[in-house]
């Protein structure tokens, strides 16, 4: 807002996200549209206790006090979580809590509408905290995603080697069952897959690096894979993210480089790699299955060019007989 420094009218919300308040009473809109709790306009009050024993406590330090005490919270909590993983658990117990430490650090606004069924961005950890059925792989990405979210929220109680190792563990659980049938294609397979994906992405936004765990790293925690195996996918795409940041750093500096057509020869070459393993997968997932991979169905869908129902646009859909089968079709 234009006016004198530091006397801002808008509210603390849309201070925090720079953007133009528009003064609604009581609360602002702007944060209604945005999905947010608006905290209206008045300040809080901030109790500062200075006694002549200690005259030199200042708003900054118990601020900052406060602010300690609230991290160090979470973290007794995510040691409590830990141990519980080395033996028999209550699974939804377990989970509620990593639903809880990331309301309070991933989602520290409480939002508009708190009903399961209203859509927010925390919906999707929502729904995956309440998930039933036990799945160590889902609860160690859990756990290591709840140690990314104290690690960068500026707590040095735990060091990034400790995030590491906890991901670490996680990523092994995930890998030692992508290859079950049974197991590997349950959701809460791919919610522990969304869960480790989404730290990667923090951590590498906060270190600027296109990995958390670069290739190298990242085979030594793998198996040997095979051609027609999610190991096998994995192994080939793990080095696109590092081609690329790195033809992205060489345009920035020379983008007449005579380097430039190497990385471009990289990118083809893995291109053609990936085309090859799904056409390995798809033939061997016809030649395994012991019934049709897929079948016809007549469409529900309408489409509103359609005239009559012997000239419809998508006449017909699809069923797959798993999701497997889907992904290599």
């Amino acid at each position: 807002m234009v006016g004198i420094p530091g006397k801002s009218k808008a509210c603390p919300d849309c201070k925090r996200r720079r953007v133009k308040c528009d003064l609604t009473r009581p609360t602002c809109l702007r944060c209604s549209k945005a999905g947010l709790s608006c905290r209206g306009y008045e300040q809080s009050t901030l109790w500062v206790h200075r006694t002549q024993a200690c005259p030199n406590v200042s708003a900054l330090s118990v601020v900052r006090e406060t602010k300690s005490q609230v991290s160090l919270s979470w973290l007794g909590l995510l040691q409590r979580m830990r141990k519980q993983l080395e033996g028999p658990y209550d699974v939804q117990e377990f989970r509620q809590q990593a639903l809880s430490m990331a309301d309070g650090i991933y989602f520290p606004l409480s939002k508009v509408g708190n009903s399961e069924g209203d859509s927010t961005p925390s919906s999707w950890f929502r729904a995956v905290c309440q998930m039933e059925g036990p799945s160590d792989a889902l609860d160690h990405s859990l756990l290591a995603f709840c140690a990314t979210q104290i690690r960068i929220s500026g707590d040095r109680r735990i060091s990034y080697d400790q995030t590491v190792e906890l991901y670490n563990q996680a990523i092994s659980k995930v890998i030692s069952i992508l290859n079950s049938p049974s197991i590997g294609n349950s959701d809460q397979s791919l919610a522990a897959i969304v869960m480790l994906s989404t730290c990667e992405v923090i951590q590498a936004m906060v270190q600027k690096r296109p990995l958390v765990l670069e290739p190298p790293v990242w085979r030594q925690h793998i198996s040997p894979p095979t051609e027609t195996t999610f190991t096998g996918l994995l192994d080939l795409a793990i080095d696109i993210p590092s081609i690329m940041a790195s033809a992205h750093d060489l345009l920035q500096t020379n983008a007449d480089s005579v380097e430039l057509p190497y990385y471009i020869n990289l990118l083809l070459q893995k291109f053609n790699d990936l085309d090859k393993w799904r056409v390995l997968y798809q033939e061997r997932t016809w030649l395994e299955s012991s019934r049709p991979v897929y079948w016809s169905v007549p469409a529900r869908a309408s489409n509103p060019v359609d005239t009559s129902d012997t000239d419809k646009l998508f006449p017909f859909a699809l069923i797959f007989s798993s999701m497997g089968a889907a992904m290599a079709i």
